[in-house]
C-alpha cells in the first residue's frame, strides 16, 4: 500500500519576521525576500495507518555563503507544532510565516520528534504487541531528527518563493515500525483557486477558535488545535451554516483559504459548526471509522479536537454510542452527491469514512456518545485501473478495505471536483483522492472533491 502524506507545511518565509523566537539558530534583521513553505505524505502489508502525527520542531535554511555578517543557518519556524498527516494526502496545512534576507540557500534542515500512530493490523498475525485485528497506538522511536535537503534557492530583493516538502510516509515507516523521516523538496507555482482567488497553495481545512476579529481590517484571529494563532484575512468569503454575516469572537468553524505569495491567508470558504450563543458544554470529534459494530455503536480514530475535549488526544481510538434520534448530515461543501448515495442512519456507516460527532453531555474521556453525526471527505491513495465518463475504478486500496472483502470503490467525478498534478484520469495512473465515502449498501463509492496525482 502506498501513501503518502501530502502535507503542505506552508511555511510562509517572509524572508525572519520579528516575532519569531525560541532556540536555535540566531535570528536575523528583516529582509526583503518572501519564502513559503508547504508540505506532503509503505508501512508493512496488511497495516493501515489511521492516524500518524509527528512535531515539526524546526525548519532553517543553510545560506550558500555568508549573508553580509550573518553565516548562522536562518529560523522559518516560528514554533514547534504537531502536524497529523494521514489528512494530508490531497490537503496542505499552515505552519508559519517569515521573513529571510535576500541571498542564495543552498539547503534546508527539517527536524522532527515525538512520531505517534494509529494502525490496524490485518496482516494475519501480531505485529509486536499489536493482535492481528486490533486497532493500536503506537509511540515509534525516531531513527533519525532531522533531514537535510539541498534546494539551491536564490532570493532576490521583494522576491516571494513557495517551498513545499513532501513528507513520504510510506517510506519514512520502517519494517520495525521506526521513524526514518524521508521527505522531498520542490518550488510552489502560482495556482488558481474558489472564487478566482490566486495564491501559491490551497488550505482546504482550518479549523479553530474565532478571536480578535477585526470587522474594519477585514481580519480575524482562529486558534487551531495545534496552538497556533493565525490571522486570516476575510475579504471574499462564502459563508455557510451562519446565521449572520460575518465572524465573530467565540465560534467555531472550518474553512478553506488561499495561501498568497506575502504569506497571508485569505478565506474563501468557511462552515460555521459551533456558535457562541449555543448552549452546548461539549466538543467535536473529527476522525476516521476504524470498525463497525453494531446499530448502536462505532469505533473512530481521532484527527482533530475542536471544543471542550477533555481526556481525549488525536490519535486515540474512541468508543462513539449512537444515540436514539441522532441526525446524520453530509458536509458537501459544494460538491454534487449524485442520488442514490445516503448518509442518513447507522446503517450508512462504514469503516474508511471521515465524520464528525458532537460530544452529547455527560461523555468524558474516549467512551462517549452522540446525538450529531457528519460525513467529511475522506482521503486514500490507490491506482485507477478503469475509468468511465462519469468517474473511475480505484483499485490497490488500503487494507482498512481489502480486510472487509472491499477491493475496489467506484469514484465519482463531478464539474466541481478538482484535479490537479495527474495527467489523465486513464488505468494504472496512481492517485490521492479526497471524496467523500458512501457505503452504497456495501458496495462503496466515492464522489471526488479532489483528485491528485502521486509523486514516485
Amino acid at each position: 500500500m502506498r501513501r503518502k502524506s501530502l502535507f503542505t507545511f506552508a511555511l510562509s518565509c517572509l524572508a525572519l519576521l520579528t516575532g519569531c523566537g525560541g532556540s536555535g539558530p540566531a535570528q536575523v534583521p528583516l529582509g526583503t525576500s518572501t519564502v513559503s513553505l508547504t508540505m506532503h505524505d509503505t508501512p508493512p502489508a496488511g497495516v493501515t495507518v489511521l492516524s500518524f502525527q509527528i512535531s515539526v520542531t524546526g525548519a532553517t535554511l543553510n545560506p550558500l555563503q555568508a549573508i553580509g555578517s550573518v553565516q548562522t543557518p536562518v529560523s522559518i519556524l516560528k514554533m514547534p507544532l504537531d502536524v497529523e498527516l494521514t489528512q494530508l494526502l490531497t490537503d496542505s496545512t499552515f505552519l508559519s510565516a517569515t521573513n529571510v534576507p535576500e541571498g542564495t540557500y543552498q539547503d534546508i534542515v527539517l527536524t522532527f520528534a515525538n512520531p505517534r500512530m494509529t494502525i490496524q493490523n490485518t496482516s494475519g498475525g501480531a505485529i509486536g504487541s499489536c493482535a492481528n485485528g486490533a486497532t493500536c497506538e503506537l509511540t515509534p522511536t525516531l531513527s533519525s531528527a532531522s533531514v537535510t535537503y539541498p534546494i539551491a534557492l536564490g532570493l532576490s530583493p521583494s522576491s516571494q518563493v513557495g517551498l513545499q516538502v513532501d513528507f513520504d510516509l510510506s517510506q519514512s515507516i520502517q519494517p520495525d515500525f521506526s521513524i526514518n523521516p524521508t521527505v522531498r523538496v520542490s518550488q510552489l507555482s502560482t495556482l488558481v483557486g474558489p472564487q478566482g482567488s490566486a495564491g501559491i497553495d490551497q488550505i482546504d481545512t482550518i479549523e479553530g477558535l474565532v478571536t480578535a476579529e477585526q470587522p474594519i481590517s477585514q481580519r480575524f484571529g482562529l486558534n487551531t488545535s495545534s496552538g497556533q494563532t493565525l490571522t486570516i484575512y476575510d475579504g471574499n468569503t462564502q459563508y455557510h451554516d451562519f446565521t449572520q454575516w460575518g465572524f465573530i469572537n467565540g465560534q467555531t468553524v472550518r474553512m478553506q483559504a488561499m495561501l498568497h505569495a506575502d504569506g497571508t491567508l485569505w478565506a474563501t470558504d468557511s462552515y460555521l459548526l459551533q456558535d457562541p450563543t449555543e448552549a452546548k458544554a461539549q466538543g467535536l470529534f473529527v476522525g476516521v471509522i476504524s470498525s463497525v459494530d453494531s446499530s448502536t455503536q462505532f469505533h473512530m480514530v481521532v484527527h482533530n479536537l475542536l471544543g471542550t475535549t477533555s481526556g481525549v488526544q488525536i490519535g486515540n481510538v474512541v468508543t462513539v454510542g449512537i444515540q436514539g434520534g441522532t441526525t446524520f448530515d453530509v458536509a458537501t461543501r459544494g460538491l454534487t452527491v449524485p442520488s442514490g448515495l445516503s448518509f442518513a442512519s447507522p446503517s450508512d456507516l462504514i469503516a474508511g469514512q471521515e465524520v464528525q460527532v458532537s460530544v452529547a453531555s455527560g461523555s468524558s474521556g474516549v467512551d462517549i456518545t452522540t446525538d450529531q453525526i457528519t460525513l467529511l471527505t475522506s482521503q486514500l491513495n490507490g491506482t485507477i485501473s478503469q475509468t468511465a465518463p462519469t468517474g473511475f475504478t480505484l483499485t490497490n486500496l488500503p487494507s482498512l478495505f481489502t480486510s472487509m472483502g472491499n477491493t475496489t470503490i467506484s469514484v465519482a467525478v463531478q464539474p466541481e471536483t478538482q484535479i490537479g498534478n495527474v495527467p489523465s484520469l486513464s488505468a494504472d495512473e496512481n492517485v490521492a483522492v479526497c471524496a467523500l465515502l458512501f457505503s452504497n449498501a456495501g458496495a462503496p463509492s466515492m464522489v471526488a472533491s479532489k483528485v491528485s496525482g502521486q509523486l514516485p
